[in-house]
């Protein structure tokens, strides 16, 4: 959640230059303007969209481990599925790049 509150904050500064310190980076983002733009404006979309389910998520996660006390467990769990909802915005994220970059060559 912090991260597309970074970038809703500087959307208008991450689409017009690319920087050092933030924006979705890939081969494919950075290979020219068009695919900067549509990867910022893809990365903070699927960010809010996953982020909004993970707060239900850990949400009862959280509610089951003050009634179970699962905290080794959790905190692994945890790990993976963090990983997991990163790779699935990194996942749709490409996709739609390259969805763009084809519909350009037409």
């Amino acid at each position: 959640m912090m991260i597309s509150t970074i970038y809703e904050k500087h959307h208008k500064l991450l689409t017009e230059h690319r920087n050092l310190l933030l924006g979705y980076r890939t081969p494919r983002a950075l290979k020219n303007e068009q695919n900067w733009c549509v990867a910022q404006n893809e990365f903070i979309k699927y960010s809010k969209l996953f982020n909004r389910y993970f707060i239900y998520v850990g949400t009862i996660w959280l509610i089951i481990d003050l009634i179970v006390n699962l905290k080794a467990m959790s905190m692994i769990l945890q790990f993976v599925s963090l990983i997991l909802l990163i790779l699935l915005i990194i996942f749709f994220t490409e996709k739609n790049i390259k969805a763009f970059e084809e519909s350009q060559k037409t």
